[in-house]
């Protein structure tokens, strides 16, 4: 049986709870799977990032994302058919990332409104035409009835790293529950110029801090800073037993440079 699964940046509220009735007005019996509703306000990369992790772990799913700072402006609504599943949200970028990774074969404007609800809001597009528009792509309506053909449509790379001062530089793209903070440099990129167990140092917000490149969590002492790559293979700064974020005064988008720490080649 399909399943729909939701990302948003709405945090415990009605409006999610909305978005599940308009779905289930539709098609009661589909299961619907809450990903996350924590991303950052208006923050597509973040939304993005979420939707890379995650989608992989499902078999066909319809996977709306709703994190949509320009909700009622020109961005089309669209509809991206892949090779393992679809994806339902805004054209601006957040459904891009995880619809590379599922395989994109078609991507619809949608145009039928007769798919979505009867009034369209200017402000919560979430629940008038992606969650409806996924419960009837869960009844079987294929998406060029509910749309057009796009040929352009809004690309995002969430990997934004760089090379600086003989290391790498990137941004924080998401912190999670932990105050582990996710930095767009993926593992491949840390692997080929870091060794587990070397010294770096990490460069953020002005400040410089020591710490060690480890394969988990486990392996520094408690509490102690430390460097790994995380499970969605990008590289993440970490406290053991703490919260990173608190401890470095860190942000959503701060950009953070990683050196070999002085006195190391």
């Amino acid at each position: 049986m399909v399943v729909i699964t939701l990302t948003t940046d709405f945090g415990t509220s009605l409006y999610v709870a909305q978005m599940k009735g308009a779905i289930s007005s539709v098609v009661p019996s589909v299961p619907i799977i809450d990903i996350a509703h924590d991303v950052p306000a208006h923050n597509v990369a973040a939304g993005a990032f979420v939707l890379l992790s995650t989608v992989p772990f499902f078999h066909d799913a319809i996977h709306v994302g709703v994190v949509d700072p320009g909700v009622g402006t020109e961005r089309a609504p669209i509809i991206v058919s892949c090779t393992h599943g679809t994806l339902v949200g805004p054209d601006n970028g957040l459904l891009a990332p995880a619809a590379r990774l599922l395989g994109v074969q078609a991507v619809h404007k949608v145009t039928d409104f007769r798919y979505t609800l009867a009034d369209v809001s200017s402000t919560f597009h979430g629940r008038d035409i992606f969650a409806p528009v996924a419960a009837f792509l869960a009844k079987g309506v294929p998406p060029a009835e509910l749309g057009v053909p796009l040929e352009r449509w809004m690309d995002l790379s969430i990997d934004g790293h760089g090379e600086v001062e003989g290391g790498l530089s990137g941004h924080v793209l998401y912190i999670d529950r932990f105050g582990n903070c996710v930095v767009n440099i993926p593992g491949s990129a840390v692997r080929e110029r870091f060794i587990p167990g070397e010294r770096l140092e990490v460069v953020v917000r002005g400040s410089t801090f020591p710490l060690p490149y480890l394969r988990t969590y486990g392996l520094a002492a408690k509490e102690e800073l430390l460097l790994t790559i995380g499970s969605s293979d990008f590289l993440e700064l970490a406290v053991r037993e703490g919260v990173a974020a608190e401890r470095l005064g860190i942000h959503h988008g701060d950009r953070v440079i990683v050196r070999p720490a002085a006195g190391h080649p």
